[in-house]
Order: structure tokens, then C-alpha cells, then sequence
């Protein structure tokens, strides 16, 4: 992840020395709200087969989530359409992470019958999620003045996170954890001072790729994150 971070400011400064632009370092905050929705399928383990296993869907979501980021950029001079505002590549990169719901997810099941000491799905369980080291390849298209069209790439990590406390049966594996390949768009404006400071601010959402989880025992939770973003960055040029 940080060679990805490394190779591409490497790619906008060297592409500063052979073209008409600048290279902006820069912070940001933005304040998200996060949505997740998704589903877990038991398939369980011994008694437990695929032709008994049992669905569970649910919701999640964060809002007021503050995150903070650094970025590269390279502005070239082409289609400058106001101070500061010409065609923009870039990346940031989001060092923390910020949980997909405010409050652990519970859910207690039971089991009966001859099925009780063997099945692992007898206990309370809770359940999380955490995103993590938030990658983001953006291009920014001037339109007018300050105003700009932005759109590009993103990955995230996304780490399970879960605890059960159990009553019978076996403790039920956890789930791993996986990078999340998604979409940045959105809307902005900028801007410069005349000491040199280069300043945004915009919406944007991220919309990532439907994925799925798949414990040891057999149990998948298929998932979908969404999130939308009001950021401000504040940086220099060079």
C-alpha cells in the first residue's frame, strides 16, 4: 500500500520535470457518513449442512465519522479554467480507520435438541467492521472558475471484527479481512491564496464493489460500502 502511495508521487514529480505544472502536498478532513448493508449465511459445522443453512440480513451505518488524509497531486496548466483550478491527478491516502457502524452489532442464538452441544451457533455474538487505509486515484476536471468535476479509483481494507461468548457447542471461527476495490466521484471547488496556499473543498461519495467473507468453518457474510464525504484540503504547491 505505501509503495503504491511512494510509486505514484514518483510518477507526478517526475512528470512535473517534463511538463508545465506544479506538485501540491497537502491534508484533509472530511466528515463521512458510512453505509453498509449485507448478509451472513450459516452453513455451520457438524450437524449443520448447506440444506439447512440459515440467512441473516442487516444494516449498518456511521455518520459524522471524521477522517484525515494526506495527498499528492500533480496540476498541469491544461484546461485552466480559474486560479488554481487545471486538470489534476493525485492521491491520498486515509492513514486510520473509522468503524462501519457507531455501536458492535449482537445477536444472540440457541439451539435445541440432540444439536445443542454440537452446533457453534448457541452464544450472543458481536460483530464489527473496520475500514482501513483508505487509497484513493483521483483525476479533477476544471468546468468554471473554481469549480471542478472529480472522479478516479479507490481500495480499502476492511477488517472483521467479532466476539462470542458462548453457551454450548464450539466457538465458531472469525471471519478474515479483505481489500475492497470501489469508485470516487464528486463535486468541488478551489483555490488559492496569494501567499501560495492551494485550498478545496467538496463532496464526494465512494462506492465500493459488492464482496464476500468466508469464515473457516463455511459461514459467508456478503456485504455492500457506500459512503459520502464533505472534505476540505489545505496545501502548498512547488
Amino acid at each position: 500500500m505505501k509503495k503504491q502511495i511512494l510509486t505514484v508521487l514518483a510518477a507526478l514529480m517526475l512528470t512535473s520535470t517534463a511538463y508545465a505544472g506544479s506538485i501540491g502536498l497537502g491534508v484533509q478532513m472530511s466528515i463521512a457518513s458510512i453505509d453498509a448493508s449485507g448478509s451472513e449465511t450459516e452453513v455451520g459445522t457438524g450437524t449443520k449442512t448447506l440444506s439447512d443453512s440459515e440467512t441473516t440480513k442487516g444494516s449498518a451505518s456511521h455518520d459524522g465519522a471524521i477522517i484525515g488524509a494526506i495527498y499528492a497531486e500533480y496540476n498541469s496548466d491544461f484546461l485552466e479554467k480559474g486560479d488554481g483550478n487545471s486538470l489534476t491527478i493525485g492521491a491520498s491516502l486515509v492513514p486510520m480507520g473509522a468503524d462501519v457502524s457507531e455501536n458492535d452489532k449482537s445477536r444472540t442464538d440457541s439451539s435445541t435438541g440432540a444439536d445443542v452441544t454440537t452446533e457453534s451457533d448457541t452464544g450472543v455474538r458481536k460483530a464489527n467492521a473496520e475500514l482501513k487505509d483508505l487509497r484513493v486515484y483521483y483525476l479533477e476536471i476544471p468546468v468554471s472558475g473554481g469549480f471542478y468535476l472529480r472522479g478516479g479509483m479507490a481500495q480499502v481494507d476492511v477488517d472483521s471484527t467479532e466476539s462470542f461468548t458462548g453457551t454450548q457447542g464450539t466457538t465458531p471461527s472469525n471471519y478474515g479481512n479483505k481489500t475492497v476495490d470501489g469508485h470516487n466521484y464528486g463535486i468541488g471547488y478551489k483555490g488559492m491564496t496569494s501567499g501560495g496556499l492551494h485550498y478545496k473543498i467538496s463532496y464526494q461519495e465512494l462506492d465500493f464493489n459488492d464482496f464476500s467473507l468466508r469464515s473457516t468453518s463455511g459461514n459467508i457474510v456478503s456485504a455492500d460500502i457506500d459512503t459520502q464525504e464533505i472534505v476540505a484540503s489545505v496545501g502548498f504547491r512547488f
